[in-house]
């Protein structure tokens, strides 16, 4: 709700570099629920099995950390994206760059096991 304002806030006082942002943090928050689903199945295609979590009762310490990890970790990497960009550090960049190629990695890894896991299996013929 807070980027949501921020992102009105901004757009109304014609501040459109931080409107931009505010969208894009609003944007990144509203799609955790994808960050969750895509990296409880890269969790899963890496370990074969449920681990850290029981899957009957859908709690355990992993499902905490990416109950967290959802929001903050594509917030964190969008400032850290901001820093480099706005910055002339090339280690920040270099630094954020391995970031996203590590971080797409995983989400084609993810959206690869969400695919074979839930959706093609549905797909009527």
């Amino acid at each position: 709700m807070l980027f949501a304002i921020l992102t009105v806030r901004h757009g109304i006082q014609r501040n459109l570099n931080a409107h931009r942002k505010s969208a894009i943090r609003l944007f990144l928050v509203v799609n955790g629920v994808w960050f969750f689903r895509v990296g409880l199945y890269f969790w899963l295609f890496l370990h074969q099995r449920p681990v850290g979590f029981n899957p009957e009762t859908f709690e355990g310490p992993f499902l905490y950390v990416l109950t967290f990890s959802q929001y903050a970790i594509p917030l964190a990497v969008f400032e850290l994206y901001q820093k480099a960009k706005e910055g002339n550090n090339t280690r920040i960049v270099k630094l954020t760059v391995f970031i996203l190629i590590v971080l797409t990695l995983i989400m084609i890894i993810g959206v690869f096991a969400v695919a074979a896991g839930m959706w093609l299996p549905n797909m009527q013929h």
